[in-house]
């Protein structure tokens, strides 16, 4: 089975509430992800605090899976300091997976040397 993440988009803000980011996510997954790579699961990331970049993904079907704390390193030159992310999934109907996705996540959390 195929599975891809997605790990980052970028808008320009003054394109911001426009659904180009959602017209862009549907496209990648209706005309790409699905027919081209025969991916059935797709998991994307946005910072916690990000609530229109979730929505986004909401949008095209994609549901909350977790929420990991105090998880991403933010480069100073976006600000600093550690925040947290979502992940959400978006599965092909009819592709309920028996039992737990494998996550294929290791503990990467940010210590505070790295802070």
């Amino acid at each position: 089975m195929m599975v891809l993440t997605w790990t980052e988009d970028y808008l320009s803000p003054t394109h911001h509430g426009k659904g180009i980011m959602t017209a862009v996510i549907k496209a990648v997954v209706e005309e790409w992800a699905v027919p081209r790579m025969n991916a059935r699961v797709i998991k994307a990331s946005a910072y916690a605090e990000n609530r229109a970049s979730m929505r986004v993904f909401e949008k095209n079907g994609f549901q909350l899976e977790f929420e990991l704390e105090d998880w991403a390193v933010v480069p100073l030159d976006r600000g600093g300091g550690v925040k947290s992310i979502v992940v959400l999934v978006w599965e092909m109907a009819g592709n309920k997976a028996e039992g737990a996705i494998e996550r294929g996540l290791h503990d990467t959390r940010a210590t505070d040397s790295d802070r």
